[in-house]
């Protein structure tokens, strides 16, 4: 890749225009509000307690994006919290990432920067598909 291309103010904008669609068709979006259990009916999640007071949320569709492991970990019924308990022996956490979006005054050419994109790690133990360098030239 010859550098790459971010929306303006960042990734989370992507998010950000989806907010108005979603809730203008019955949705809502909850950002950094605590989840403390997900309610579940007949083996199925229908609901959350969420924030300060608990409040309980009960929707037709549930979405967590915390991970199969962290999610597990909410579910009010212990039996299931385990990775074994549904056949997910071998799942590990995965590995965390963060992308820093930086916006110069000047262009590439005044400020002296290449064009490219740099994966910076803390440690070289990645899964074999990430196994190489991936500074983009």
């Amino acid at each position: 890749m010859n550098g790459g291309s971010y929306p303006v103010g960042g990734s989370s904008e992507v998010a950000y225009t989806m907010i108005p669609v979603i809730e203008k068709s019955g949705g809502k979006v909850m950002v950094r509000a605590t989840v403390h259990e997900i309610i579940q009916e007949n083996g199925r999640a229908v609901g959350v307690t969420v924030g300060r007071n608990k409040d309980v949320i009960k929707a037709p569709i549930i979405i967590s994006s915390a991970g199969i492991i962290n999610t597990l970990k909410f579910l009010n019924q212990p039996e299931v919290h385990s990775l074994s308990a549904w056949g997910l022996k071998n799942v590990e956490a995965g590995t965390a990432a963060m992308c820093a979006f930086i916006a110069l005054k000047d262009t590439n050419e005044a400020n002296k920067l290449p064009r490219k994109n740099f994966w910076v790690r803390h440690s070289l133990l990645l899964l074999p598909c990430c196994d190489r360098d991936r500074s983009d030239n």
